[in-house]
Formats: C-alpha cells, sequence, structure tokens
C-alpha cells in the first residue's frame, strides 16, 4: 500500500505539534505545501517604478473613471491585449498635469483589488492543504490499527481487517486524487503576481 505521500503530511504534523508554534504566521508557513515561499502580498516596491502610492489605497475609489477601469483591469475575463489598449486609452485621456497622479491612483486600485484575489486563493490553499493533513492523520490512525491487527487469527479481528482495507483503499485513493491537484492549485497565486507585474508595467510606460 502507498503511503509516500501520508508519510509525508503526517511528518508535518508531528513536527507541527513538536514545535508548539505560536505565530498564526508561521503557522501558516509550515502549512503552505507550494514551493514558492508563502507571502502575503506583492508589495509596490517589486513590481512599480513610478510614484509612490504610500495612501493611495483609500483614494482610488474617489475617481469614477479610475475605479471603472481598475475593476475592469482586476476582472479575470479581461486579457493582456485588452489591458494594454484600455490602459493607453486611459492614459492618452488623461490631461499632462494629472496624469502621473491618475495612472498612480490605477495602479494602486489594480494592485489592491488583485492582491485581495491572491490572498483568497492563499487561505484557499492553506484550508486544502490543512485538510489533507486531517485526512493523513486518520488515514495513520487507520493504517496502525491495521498493523496491530494483522497478527491476530480471530473472526473478529479479520472481519475488521476487512472493513479497514475497504476504507484505507478509499480513503488514500481520494487522498492521492486530491494530492494531485496540489500543483495547479500552487500555480494560481502565480499567474496573480504575473498579471500585476504586467499591468505594473504597462501603466509605468506611460507616465511622464
Amino acid at each position: 500500500m502507498k503511503i509516500d505521500h501520508i508519510t509525508r503530511w503526517l511528518c508535518m504534523a508531528t513536527l507541527l505539534t513538536a514545535c508548539s508554534l505560536s505565530s498564526a504566521a508561521t503557522e501558516d508557513a509550515a502549512d503552505w505545501p507550494c514551493e514558492q515561499a508563502l507571502v502575503s502580498e506583492v508589495a509596490a516596491a517589486v513590481v512599480w517604478d513610478g510614484p509612490s502610492i504610500d495612501g493611495l489605497e483609500a483614494q482610488w475609489r474617489e475617481n469614477p473613471d479610475v475605479a471603472a477601469l481598475v475593476h475592469r483591469l482586476a476582472a479575470r475575463t479581461t486579457n493582456e491585449a485588452q489591458a494594454t489598449a484600455a490602459i493607453a486609452a486611459f492614459a492618452e485621456a488623461q490631461p499632462a498635469t494629472a496624469r502621473d497622479q491618475r495612472l498612480s491612483l490605477l495602479f494602486a486600485g489594480v494592485l489592491q483589488l488583485l492582491n485581495q484575489d491572491r490572498q483568497v486563493l492563499n487561505e484557499g490553499i492553506l484550508r486544502y492543504a490543512r485538510d489533507q493533513q486531517r485526512r493523513a492523520d486518520g488515514l495513520g490512525e487507520r493504517l496502525s490499527e491495521f498493523a496491530q491487527l494483522e497478527s491476530d487469527t480471530s473472526t473478529a479481528a479479520q472481519t475488521r481487517l476487512t472493513a479497514l482495507r475497504g476504507q484505507i483503499d478509499i480513503e488514500q485513493r481520494i487522498f492521492d486524487e486530491r494530492e494531485s491537484a496540489i500543483p495547479f492549485l500552487c500555480t494560481r497565486p502565480r499567474v496573480i503576481e504575473q498579471r500585476i507585474g504586467q499591468i505594473a508595467r504597462e501603466i509605468a510606460a506611460h507616465l511622464e
């Protein structure tokens, strides 16, 4: 019976218990199943070469044109070509004296919304990983019971072994199917990071 994936998650659970982690952030990082590090949000400084957007996160909604484009750019249905064209049209429509400020507002809004979307994905991945950990714990308990009963030749023990074997096979299959989905789930926050970077570059290209 294959238990490589189960062993991985059981070891993680044991490590968490032994270390008695006190910080929620540390616990999240320990539960995080993806190769890339768990980062709470994409910082503006990482992708933005324009003016500071400090404080603009609370202001972009006050400009109807900016707010409308922020929501359009943040929508999953807007592709790269559409985003590029919309940003260019918006920049050309702004008076020169206000262009940089409005473009900065635009980026602040897009960054805020896409970071929120990314956080939702991260939280979903963490819930998924913790559910896998709970499944691994349950499978571990049943495997231990199975091992203890294997040498028992009584009728009751053999009946229990038959039931356990079926239960373990089903739970193992479900566990493995869910485990195989984790690499795909882990790509989703990266897709948003790439979108943020692409939009940041497009907006910055129109700055004075």
